[in-house]
């Protein structure tokens, strides 16, 4: 399987996805809940608004060439990489506090290593 940003697999789940709805959530208040500002950075097919987006299933805006889009997937990845190695640091250092945490090597995720720092004690680069 090919791996895919975190935005793409989110964003083609389901209405009942609980990761979807806070991805959905997110994308509101990034464009402050205003559907057409959201559109002027993807491209929407026939979805016309934020609900329309959030019953979606498989479907993925795409970005719009020459626009902002690509800083909310970003901002995006960065919430999901700061819940994940927050979450690992808090498991792995409740079963053993003396640990030393690896940070992951993730080559399509550069800007999930803002969001590791503070969790691991290592980052990794190829």
């Amino acid at each position: 399987m090919v791996e895919r940003p975190l935005y793409t697999v989110f964003i083609r789940r389901g209405p009942g996805n609980y990761t979807k709805q806070r991805l959905v959530a997110f994308l509101r208040s990034w464009y402050a809940d205003t559907w057409r500002a959201f559109a002027a950075d993807f491209h929407v097919g026939a979805l016309l608004s934020f609900n329309d987006l959030l019953r979606s299933e498989g479907f993925v805006p795409r970005l719009r060439a020459g626009n902002r889009g690509i800083a909310v997937i970003r901002a995006w990845t960065g919430v999901v990489s700061r819940h994940y190695y927050r979450l690992a640091h808090d498991a792995i250092r409740a079963a053993d506090p003396d640990a030393l945490i690896l940070g992951d090597r993730l080559p399509i995720f550069y800007d999930s290593v803002a969001a590791m720092a503070p969790w691991v004690d290592v980052i990794l680069f190829r």
